[in-house]
C-alpha cells in the first residue's frame, strides 16, 4: 500500500496477487470507495499435489471476480497479460517497480522492466469516488505498508498454494526532486 496512514488502513493498494482472478500490479481503493483498476487478471496454474506451478490468464468465464472494460478503463495505461507472462519469473525473485507522482498522484507501475499500469487518481472515475475526498483523508503523503492476505471465505485454500511463501528483499525508496512533480518514486 502507498500512501497509507498511520492509524488506519486508508491507502492506495498495488495488487501482487496470483490467487484465482488475481492481480499483479493493478490497483484498489483500500478505504477509498473500494475502486478496482486492473489491466488484467491471472490465475495459478496447480500440480495434483496442489502445489502451484505457473501463472496463466484467467479465464472470464469462470473466474471469481472478471476484469471488466470499467475496471481497465480507470487506467490510462493497461498491459495486455500476455506481455506480462512473458516477463514473470515463476519460482525466481522479480521486480516491482511503482511510481507515485503528484499531490493527487499518478501511480505508475512496472513488473521486471515491462510497464503494467498507470492510475491517474485525480481524474479516475469509478462509483463514490471523490479525489476531494480522497486526497482530505490521505494528503500528498503517507507511508508504505506491506499485506499479505491469509486464506478466506471466498477463496478458501486456493488463495495459497501448498508451501507458498512470501517473502521481499532490496526495497529501495527514492524521493523525486522538486523539479519532477513532486512525490516519491
Amino acid at each position: 500500500m502507498i500512501r497509507r496512514q498511520r492509524d488506519s488502513w486508508e491507502g492506495f493498494q498495488v495488487l501482487v496477487d496470483h490467487r484465482p482472478s488475481g492481480g499483479i500490479g493493478g490497483f484498489f481503493g483500500n478505504g477509498l470507495a473500494s475502486f478496482s483498476a486492473v489491466p488484467f487478471a491471472i490465475d495459478v496454474v496447480r500440480d495434483d499435489a496442489g502445489r502451484p506451478t505457473g501463472l496463466v490468464a484467467d479465464n472470464p468465464a469462470t473466474s471469481v471476480e472478471p476484469v471488466t472494460e470499467a475496471k481497465r478503463d480507470r487506467l490510462s495505461y493497461a498491459a495486455d497479460v500476455d506481455d506480462f507472462l512473458k516477463v514473470w519469473r515463476w519460482d525466481d525473485w522479480n521486480e516491482l517497480r511503482i511510481r507515485c507522482v503528484g499531490a493527487m498522484p499518478v501511480i505508475t507501475t512496472w513488473i521486471n522492466g515491462v510497464k503494467i499500469a498507470e492510475l491517474d487518481t485525480a481524474a479516475l472515475e469509478s462509483p463514490n469516488y471523490d479525489a476531494d475526498a480522497v486526497f482530505e483523508v490521505l494528503g500528498d503523503r503517507g507511508h508504505i505498508a506491506l499485506e499479505v492476505h491469509d486464506n478466506d471465505s471466498m477463496f478458501g485454500e486456493a488463495r495459497w498454494g501448498v508451501g507458498a511463501q512470501c517473502r521481499w528483499r532490496n526495497i529501495r525508496i527514492k524521493e523525486l526532486p522538486a523539479g519532477s512533480g513532486g512525490g516519491s518514486q
